[in-house]
Formats: C-alpha cells, sequence, structure tokens
C-alpha cells in the first residue's frame, strides 16, 4: 500500500504499555538524528509507507529491511551495515501466528549486537507491542542506550483527501468524504488501508449501497479481512463472516 501523503507521530513517555504522549504531532523526519526509535501503528496505518520513503531520504547512509529479512542475515557477511541507520520493518509479521513472541525480537537484538549496535528504527503493529518489556530489551542495543518510541498518528482531513485524490476514483473527493460521514463510517477514512478498501468497494459497486445498514455491512466486511500476504501464510485466517460474528458476540 501507498500512502505518499503528510504524516505525523507522536513521542510516548517511557512508563506503561502503551505509554503518555510527550509532543505535538511531529513529522518522521523530525526524528532522523534519533539513535533509535520503534514506530507503532495500526494495520494498514501506513508504517512500511513511512519507513520506505525516510530511507530514501538518508539515502546510501540507510538501509530497508523486513524484520524475517533481517533475521535471516548473517551479520558477518553485511559488516557495512555497521555505518547505516536500520530500517527494520514488521515486528509484529515475525510474532504473528507464533506461541513465543519474545523471540523474534530477542534475534532482532541479537544481529543488532552483532553489528556493533548500529543506528535503527523498528516498525510494529500497536496490538503486538509489549510495551515497556520491548523497549527495555532494545535500549541495551541502541547506541545510546535510549529507544524513543513513537506512534504514527491517523490521517487528518487534509491527507484523507489527498489519498483519495490519488485513487483517481470517479466521484468527486470531497463528495466521497461526505456521503462517507453521512453512512456513519467517518472514523475509517482515517485509516489508509480502510479508506483505500471503501473506496474501491465503492468504485467496484458503481455506487453507495442502498442504506446505511448495507454500508456499515460493507465497511465491516473489508475491516475483518485480513489484507497483510505475511499473516495469511503463517496463521490459519478465519473468514471474514466468522470474524464479524465473534466480533458480533464480544460487543453484545
Amino acid at each position: 500500500m501507498s500512502t505518499p501523503v503528510d504524516r505525523t507521530c507522536t513521542e510516548l513517555d517511557i512508563y506503561g504499555d502503551r505509554g503518555i504522549i510527550l509532543s505535538e504531532p511531529k513529522p518522521l523526519s523530525a526524528f532522523r538524528q534519533s539513535p533509535a526509535y520503534v514506530l507503532l501503528g495500526d494495520a494498514g496505518s501506513g508504517k512500511t509507507t513511512e519507513f520506505k520513503q525516510e530511507a530514501e531520504a538518508l539515502g546510501d547512509a540507510a538501509k530497508y529491511l523486513s524484520a524475517r529479512e533481517f533475521n535471516r542475515s548473517h551479520a558477518d557477511s553485511n559488516q557495512e551495515w555497521r555505518d547505516k541507520t536500520l530500517f527494520i520493518d514488521g515486528l509484529d509479521e515475525m510474532r504473528a501466528g507464533t506461541t513465543d513472541s519474545l523471540t523474534p525480537l530477542d534475534q532482532i537484538i541479537s544481529q543488532l549486537d552483532r553489528l556493533g549496535q548500529p543506528r535503527f528504527r523498528i516498525s510494529c503493529r500497536e496490538a503486538d507491542w509489549l510495551g515497556a518489556n520491548d523497549r527495555k530489551n532494545l535500549a541495551t542495543v541502541s547506541p545510546d542506550s535510549h529507544t524513543t518510541v513513537l506512534r504514527l498518528e491517523p490521517l487528518d482531513d487534509d491527507g484523507i483527501k489527498a489519498l483519495l485524490a490519488l485513487l483517481d476514483l470517479s466521484s468527486d473527493v470531497q463528495e466521497f468524504v461526505e456521503q462517507a460521514k453521512q453512512q456513519g463510517l467517518g472514523a475509517i477514512l482515517h485509516n489508509p488501508q480502510t479508506l483505500i478498501l471503501l473506496a474501491n468497494a465503492v468504485e467496484q459497486g458503481g455506487d453507495w449501497p442502498d442504506s446505511r445498514q448495507e454500508t456499515f455491512e460493507l465497511a465491516c466486511q473489508k475491516m475483518a479481512s485480513e489484507q497483510n500476504e505475511e499473516h495469511l501464510e503463517r496463521t490459519n485466517f478465519p473468514s471474514s463472516d466468522i470474524t464479524m460474528d465473534a466480533a458480533g458476540y464480544l460487543c453484545a
């Protein structure tokens, strides 16, 4: 998924599993001088896109890899990474479908240690982040013994419109946003993945569903489906109908 729109993130406090917001929203580029940070965000929030853009901005001084690629690599054969800022994307994808959520991070920490503790950035779904415990363990291989934790902020109104404009919809962008809000779907517009899914579903049908209930059901079906191929391959993922039934029971 590509979301080349302006995004911001906030820094979280060191205490607690989820933390307390410390800063006003800033672009990720504001943290380029940080020796080590973790970028948290919901599924489909745009973490990968942000990492790729930051790595590209740093050029030869950076190296982007998925967490799986990084853990499969041999530190002794990649000593040139010692002098680069490493963007390690998708800790959550390593943890998906495993009974031991600590081992994937331990492997990353071991790799970083063998590389001489270079500057690094790690992305993770917020639901798969183990809070203070993960932060403390990563601090042992941070160049300054500290790990900054950032949360990727949802799309703002300008970001929603910018992303919809990139999709080249047949309908007017402002009209699409207003219609979604009228149908009670304003909240899902702030996640790039669900925004794209909803826009594509409406485009394929040629129009919005006839009723608010039908629109809501369409949105729920899209949100209940797993879009991450890594997760689908590693996990016996239930159908969207089963997921929706389970969510209904929990809600009731």
